[in-house]
């Protein structure tokens, strides 16, 4: 399952040699809206074929449930469920989905208004996900896990039965089905290579009678489905790592060959995780947009007084101070793109500052990401995603000059300003899994890039200033010029820890956030000496993520009462202030009713805490009308 929103990511087209042969210039996708959502969303989601409606829903409370978009009232057909992929029959009779086991199950429902009109029940003897019911209603496939990512593409009657495999893949999905249910079409990425990425696709009789046969290599394109008259198939782009984002798709003829490409909205995906899109009305693909709208504010922490800085409607992240005090940077959506924007601290005199690229915000490294201030104030460094590579730019903020400092198809997963602002250290990651090689590189402003040393930790790494890299999962420090590493703290299952701004002190969470066995706690340890003091918090709080307040004597401790689990908080959510050597916690701030706190910083003289909050995700259903491909003419060739 996908319980997430999308991270900040480029729409670009990824570079196959067949694209670049007589397509046409992208157009946008014509787009309407299907229904909005305030409330509660869907985690996934799928249009009736015979009722366009009504839409089956995997809801964020854990049902599966049918929409009326038209009325917006909500049928309850299966509580306290994660249906996974649901799928409608052509006649609008029967949804089915993966539920309890990873089985197969299906329920009976009238066609016309969603309502029940039988019991759910399982219907695959086996594991399964994916399922797709045949043109006629009479059988579902689905994909079966071998080992790994090896899947088996399977096919059953509609009621259950004899389970039959048609061949082997390496993919999720989608399945989908030819106009006389005689054949199936699949993806499968060479090798064993994850998920739904670059594949071919690949066409297999239904009966089982015949091998599979390979249709056409959509290089490093994701394939989305064949259209329900067997006319079209749609590819895309990897926008996102797990290909949830729709980005610039490709429509293909059934062959494979390019007919154009369409550009859909910013944050638009796929609405349900086996990335068949196609609605049965022509060339129409259904996708789902989410977001949530954020505010920036202040908090004296002496007063308690807090003031509204900045409000979007959608992306709002990373705020930070420059270290004179006199300006905060923070990233921002504006249009459909993200920008630096600077203003005062009392929020007055914003301005977007020009740059090169779209910065990036990584959401498992969100303090060591995003955007930083030199020592000077005078320079803004920022990261950058385009497809796969990753780029370190910097901007002279009087000048609004913007440099290239790293570019490569690596990743970045954090860096830090030299002490005399005139270069940056950052963490370069090459290759994956127990493969995958890090190593600290040094670059100056002019470009000149050395690497310092290769690090024997892996997972998630942060700076301790600009000489020592912390593996919070390995509980070690490594010094930037070299040398064995030094055990701070017990290794911890991926965890980042939180660092005081003079870097002599790290608090880790031995537990996480706590459970009702483990209490919520931190571990914090010098990195002079290494001695620990262990912080308890009172039964039911969550050790979130906290911050040194400027003295070192207390952690600022964001949600531990509500929305610690990035749910929408049940009652107003906290930020405490907890005395590490022992004593009464107290109320830094309450936070407005539904709104959680989602990352901050402290003012350079620990006064004031600069901190985003996010209010309950909104979601909008779309249509998206891909026939523009077909009539926008063709570019001329010189």
């Amino acid at each position: 399952m996908r319980h997430k929103l999308l991270g900040v990511a480029s729409l670009v087209v990824a570079g196959h040699a067949s694209l670049a042969q007589g397509t046409r210039t992208p157009i946008a996708a014509r787009v309407t809206v299907v229904s909005e959502s305030r409330d509660s969303t869907c985690w996934e989601l799928a249009q009736s074929p015979a009722n366009a409606k009504l839409l089956a829903c995997t809801s964020s409370t854990n049902d599966l449930r049918v929409i009326n978009t038209e009325t917006h009232a909500a049928i309850v057909l299966v509580p306290g469920i994660y249906a996974g992929q649901p799928a409608w029959s052509r006649a609008g009779d029967r949804i089915v989905w993966q539920g309890e086991g990873d089985h197969i199950w299906s329920i009976a429902v009238d066609p016309r208004t969603g309502t029940r009109a039988g019991d759910a029940r399982r219907i695959s003897v086996g594991t399964g996900r994916a399922p797709s019911f045949s043109p006629n209603g009479k059988q579902i496939a689905f994909l079966r896990h071998i080992e790994d990512r090896k899947q088996s593409v399977m096919v059953m009657p509609a009621d259950g039965g004899q389970e039959t495999k048609l061949a082997e893949c390496y993919s999720n999905g989608p399945l989908s089905w030819s106009p006389d249910g005689s054949a199936l079409f699949y993806p499968s990425a060479p090798g064993s290579s994850a998920g739904r990425q670059a594949a071919d696709v690949f066409r297999v009789a239904a009966d089982g009678r015949s091998k599979p046969v390979r249709i056409v290599s959509l290089g490093d394109e994701i394939f989305r489905g064949m259209s329900p008259d067997g006319r079209f198939m749609v590819s895309g782009p990897h926008v996102d790592p797990t290909g949830w984002a729709l980005g610039t798709v490709t429509l293909r003829d059934a062959s494979g060959k390019v007919l154009g490409q369409a550009v859909t909205p910013r944050g638009a995906g796929d609405v349900s995780d086996n990335g068949d899109d196609w609605t049965l009305r022509p060339l129409q693909i259904v996708a789902r947009r989410e977001w949530k709208p954020r505010v920036l504010r202040s908090l004296n922490l002496a007063t308690g007084e807090s003031r509204e800085l900045a409000r979007s409607t959608d992306d709002l992240f990373m705020p930070n101070w420059s270290p004179d005090g006199r300006r905060i940077s923070v990233q921002v959506l504006e249009g459909d793109r993200v920008v630096l924007a600077l203003m005062n601290p009392d929020g007055s005199d914003r301005r977007i500052l020009r740059t090169t690229a779209e910065p990036a915000f990584i959401p498992r490294v969100p303090r060591a990401s995003g955007n930083a201030w030199s020592p000077d104030s005078r320079w803004l460094l920022y990261l950058a995603v385009t497809g796969r590579e990753r780029q370190l730019h910097v901007v002279d903020v009087a000048a609004n000059k913007d440099l290239t400092l790293v570019h490569g198809s690596v990743e970045i997963p954090a860096f830090h300003w030299l002490d005399n602002s005139r270069g940056v250290r950052y963490m370069k990651v090459e290759g994956t899994g127990n493969s995958a090689r890090s190593s600290v590189h040094e670059v100056s402003l002019d470009g000149a890039d050395r690497e310092l040393r290769v690090l024997e930790a892996k997972g998630i790494m942060q700076f301790v200033g600009a000489d020592w890299v912390l593996s919070g999962t390995a509980g070690t420090l490594e010094r930037v010029s070299g040398g064995a590493a030094r055990q701070l703290h017990a290794s911890m299952p991926g965890f980042l820890a939180a660092v005081s701004s003079d870097g002599h002190q790290i608090a880790f969470l031995p537990n996480r956030m706590g459970s009702s066995t483990e209490p919520a706690q931190y571990d914090v340890v010098s990195v002079d000496n290494g001695t620990m003091q262990t912080v308890k918090l009172a039964p039911g709080l969550a050790s979130t993520l906290p911050f040194f307040t400027s003295d070192g004597r207390s952690l600022l401790v964001p949600n531990a009462n509500s929305g610690s689990n990035e749910r929408t908080p049940t009652t107003p959510a906290q930020v405490l202030v907890v005395p590490i050597a022992g004593g009464a916690s107290r109320v830094a701030t309450t936070l407005p009713a539904q709104e959680r706190f989602s990352g901050g910083i402290l003012s350079p003289d620990g006064k004031t805490l600069l901190y985003v909050s996010d209010s309950p995700v909104q979601q909008k259903v779309l249509s998206l009308d891909l026939s523009g491909i077909l009539s926008e003419p063709r570019d001329k060739k010189p």
